[in-house]
């Protein structure tokens, strides 16, 4: 016991001598050295400024092309009101009986798996709603849920 209690004491006399010794502070790299110009003798130039590449002219992106309207990439009627689109297969889509509709609402999740969609059945309109996503995305959806056998009709709400 005796010899840990002195090895303790000693290694802790070394961690305070470390702790106590002054900081000493790294003195930044000299600026660069001026070396004679070879075309004029007697006149110095900075190495720096010798190894430094002239400036490249600023790149404006080209406009990006004109996108087309998400209603105009969705296969069926659309109509916009704020956010939400409504949109039917048929111009009098029938409402998908209650009780079909787990089934159907079954089959258009299975449909809407590989994005961010949710969809419910609201006063038996289906309802879908996009949190993300651009507007191929979103069409590319809305046209998947449309595939649904039953399903004629859906509103969906699309990102603020």
């Amino acid at each position: 016991m005796s010899r840990k209690a002195h090895l303790s004491t000693i290694l802790g006399a070394l961690l305070l001598a470390a702790c106590a010794a002054p900081r000493t502070e790294v003195a930044p790299p000299p600026a660069a050295a001026p070396v004679a110009s070879a075309t004029t003798p007697g006149i110095l130039t900075p190495r720096a400024a010798a190894t430094r590449p002239a400036p490249r002219p600023a790149v404006r992106p080209a406009p990006a092309a004109p996108q087309p309207e998400l209603a105009s990439l969705i296969r069926a009627n659309v109509t916009r009101e704020g956010n939400t689109l409504l949109v039917s297969r048929r111009p009098t889509g029938e409402a998908v009986p209650l009780f079909r509709q787990a089934i159907v609402l079954a089959n258009v999740r299975s449909a809407l798996s590989a994005t961010p969609a949710t969809a419910e059945f609201r006063r038996g309109l289906l309802t879908v709603h996009f949190p993300s996503g651009t507007d191929r995305q979103i069409a590319a959806a809305i046209n998947r849920t449309l595939e649904v056998p039953e399903v004629t009709r859906l509103r969906a709400t699309l990102p603020q």
